[in-house]
């Protein structure tokens, strides 16, 4: 998106199209700055129309609560710089989803190899600590 888009594009497509789980990569850092009063309107706008956003400063990932909201698990991954944000939804003890948001270097990039191996090697890893995790919140489910 080349950090170029109007969050009120967003909540026009969220709302239009019916959409529960939208990915964002590449935000404009204001949205993921908590200290920007952009990041305070995206943010109060996003709970005024009952949507929830998890976020890194390359990704967004926005989820609508009226049909989500209730499976939404406090299992939350995100790697160190900022290119994977996963999050997981729990349906029933023995359904789980992760939403994984990947914001990956072109392939061209110089760095493709050493960033893509980064990447898998962290998903590899996150996926067996959240399988962990999960059985965890399947034998002591969370007081709602």
């Amino acid at each position: 998106m080349h950090r170029i888009f109007s969050p009120a594009a967003i909540f026009k497509l969220i709302m239009h199209h019916n959409i529960d789980i939208l990915a964002i990569q590449e935000p404009h850092p204001n949205l993921t700055n908590t200290s920007t009063a952009e990041y305070r309107e995206f943010h109060h706008n996003l709970s005024q129309k009952n949507l929830t956003c998890t976020h890194t400063s390359h990704l967004l990932t926005i989820t609508k609560n009226s049909s989500l909201g209730s499976y939404t698990s406090p299992i939350t991954h995100s790697s160190k710089d900022g290119r994977i944000h996963i999050t997981t939804l729990s349906t029933s003890p023995s359904v789980t989803t992760a939403i994984i948001n990947i914001y990956a270097v072109q392939q061209n990039h110089k760095k493709y190899n050493e960033h893509s191996q980064q990447l898998l090697d962290y998903l590899n890893t996150t996926i067996s600590t959240i399988k962990k995790q999960i059985t965890i919140l399947i034998s002591f489910p969370l007081a709602t």
